[in-house]
């Protein structure tokens, strides 16, 4: 503000000019303080979120399961999920299926290169504690027994 003024006008004025600017700017930036609602019966009511109700679960017996399982077998036309593709058809049905379709691994891998997990000793060592603890581990959870409490 200082820069666009005139080079003939004092520091006194040039400072009462900068206190009516930012009297004016902070008349138009006060937030209203206080609140009420018009009319609660017209207000728009939010619902509860899904994630705060319980839903009521029903458990399906055997039967039930066996008939939804079959009607989806006669509706669907996924036959064969549980095969997979070059066991159902014979050519690729889609482009899509054209990658992998016949796969066969490149390679059989040698035994000398598969480096299998084994036990290092303190693995051992710690099977060794367990099995001596009577299978529990150290650090699973003590359950005090009643009757051997109130003995002592």
């Amino acid at each position: 503000m200082a820069l666009q003024l005139s080079k003939n006008i004092d520091e006194v004025s040039r400072n009462s000019i900068w206190r009516e600017h930012c009297r004016k700017e902070n008349s138009k930036l006060k937030m209203s303080d206080t609140f009420s609602i018009p009319n609660p019966q017209r207000m728009t009511i939010l619902p509860e979120k899904p994630n705060y109700t319980v839903p009521r679960v029903i458990r399906p017996d055997s039967d039930e399961v066996l008939q939804a399982t079959q009607k989806l077998a006669s509706l669907c036309n996924a036959k064969h999920t549980h095969q997979l593709p070059n066991q159902t058809h014979m050519l690729p049905v889609s482009s899509n299926m054209e990658y992998g379709f016949n796969y066969t691994p490149l390679f059989q891998t040698h035994p000398m290169f598969q480096y299998r997990k084994t036990k290092c000793d303190v693995t051992a060592y710690a099977e060794t504690y367990c099995a001596a603890m009577g299978g529990q581990s150290p650090f699973a959870k003590r359950t005090l027994d009643m009757s051997a409490a109130k003995a002592t």
